[in-house]
């Protein structure tokens, strides 16, 4: 019985271009925090530095928000194509290589 409830809850491993998009996520923050940390705690309270800090901390929270929404939406892709729906019109019936892909053909 225990063995039973054991198996139902066993992870799935990830595939390999989900770890390659995991391992550049971790590699951007163990840099980007460390640098962050110690931008926010010198005690450098000059004007043009502080425009250095925020200049810094803005355009590695835009870089890290960027990737983290592209692994998203390739994850909400992924699991659309898993299931052979077309990743960006799901709700639409048929496989994603039926080979119609929404263009209008006009006969005649």
């Amino acid at each position: 019985m225990e063995s039973r409830k054991r198996s139902a809850f066993q992870s799935v491993p990830a595939s390999p271009e989900v770890q390659r998009r995991f391992r550049r996520l971790g590699r951007f923050m163990v840099i980007y925090t460390p640098v962050m940390l110690l931008l926010s705690f010198l005690p450098i309270v000059t004007e043009p530095w502080l425009w250095i800090k925020v200049g810094v901390i803005v355009v590695g929270t835009i870089i890290f928000g960027i990737w983290v929404i592209r692994f998203s939406l390739w994850q909400r892709d992924e699991y659309w194509r898993e299931r052979g729906k077309d990743p960006k019109h799901p709700e639409r019936l048929g496989r994603v290589d039926d080979g119609h892909h929404g263009a209008n053909t006009t006969e005649g």
